[in-house]
């Protein structure tokens, strides 16, 4: 993949196992929410990705404001 490319994306492309770590969840997380399209990804051939940015910026959106 280009760097033209990858900066299009977001950067730094996640496996499914490096977002498992940042995460602190497990696979079956991963896999059940992108099977709802509720986390964004990336297919790369049969292989999932995670821009780090798009990550970044659900995490934010999805985030719950402290009381």
């Amino acid at each position: 993949m280009s760097k033209k490319v990858l900066a299009s994306i977001g950067g730094k492309l996640l496996t499914v196992d490096e977002l498992c770590e940042l995460l602190s969840v497990n696979r079956g997380w991963i896999y059940k929410n992108v099977q709802r399209r509720a986390i964004p990804f990336i297919k790369v051939g049969r292989h999932l990705r995670f821009s780090e940015i798009s990550i970044d910026q659900w995490l934010h959106e999805n985030q719950t404001p402290a009381e």
